[in-house]
């Protein structure tokens, strides 16, 4: 799914999410963080209207290069992209959070099982909302 593809409403984006195959094994945060870095690119031409705005949800220790991932997300957060990092599940590791997200406060913890999904998005799209990287 790219923005060029375009998703009409929620139940499309809804969608789209479901019918993506699930991954095995650990995510590599600074790989994530490259192709995330691919979207922001002014080249590409895409949404240059939208607010610039990346979430990372995550359940577990990413595998990488830390220095790499913090290096990217230096340089993300400089060309204005605001980071937003949502932990969930039982075994994330805030380490790894705090590498990626310049902002402290941007950091949420939804570790709990009354964390519904409700409430994460609505976090979420607040910290988005907010001015500042």
């Amino acid at each position: 799914m790219t923005f060029e593809e375009g998703i009409g409403d929620q139940q499309m984006l809804k969608d789209a999410i479901d019918s993506a195959p699930p991954s095995t094994g650990r995510s590599n945060l600074d790989k994530g963080l490259e192709e995330a870095q691919k979207l922001f690119d002014d080249r590409n031409g895409v949404r240059r209207e939208a607010k610039d705005v990346l979430v990372i949800v995550t359940d577990k220790r990413s595998t990488g290069d830390n220095r790499n991932a913090k290096e990217v997300a230096m340089n993300l957060a400089k060309d204005g992209v605001k980071i937003i990092t949502v932990a969930i599940g039982s075994g994330p590791d805030f380490s790894n959070l705090k590498i990626v997200t310049p902002i402290k406060d941007n950091i949420l913890n939804a570790t709990k099982e009354s964390d519904s999904p409700t409430k994460i998005a609505e976090a979420i799209m607040g910290k988005a909302k907010q001015t500042g990287k």
